[in-house]
């Protein structure tokens, strides 16, 4: 009796999921757009933000924030976008750390290193179920998680 609850216990302990799900604040301590358009660049952070929340290696997340500057830059203004990117950069660098610093999405600690084959896996799978906009989603899994 034990011993089936322990390889009970074991087969939850090794479904269980070791991604959380994806939630966004839109562009953290920033505007997501002007008065005229309150969410002009929204798509861009929440892109961002999905990016943030998989991680990746250090170059994963030089162009997740490139990317951010050249979204927004192509929906408003060089200066908005050069702003908001030197604003992420410096933030790095910051002690004070938000709750989405890079690779939060993982149960387990994970910085900087490269995905693994199964939490790629495991992120799609958490995408699946997510109320992301189908293109954002599409185009997050086809520029970050490589799959084609």
């Amino acid at each position: 009796m034990k011993l089936s609850i322990l390889l009970f216990m074991l087969t939850l302990a090794a479904n269980a999921q070791v991604i959380k799900g994806f939630e966004t604040d839109g562009c953290t301590m920033y505007p997501d757009g002007t008065s005229d358009n309150p969410t002009l660049w929204y798509h861009c952070c929440l892109e961002h933000d999905l990016r943030y929340w998989v991680g990746g290696d250090k170059e994963d997340q030089k162009i997740a924030d490139l990317k951010l500057k050249q979204c927004v830059r192509k929906v408003s203004s060089s200066f908005r976008a050069e702003l908001m990117y030197r604003g992420i950069r410096l933030g790095h660098l910051s002690p004070i750390k938000s709750k989405y610093k890079w690779g939060w999405g993982w149960r387990h600690p994970r910085r900087f290193t490269p995905l693994t084959v199964n939490e790629k896996v495991e992120a799609l799978r958490m995408l699946e179920s997510e109320n992301i906009d189908p293109r954002i989603k599409e185009k997050f899994i086809s520029e970050n998680l490589l799959i084609h």
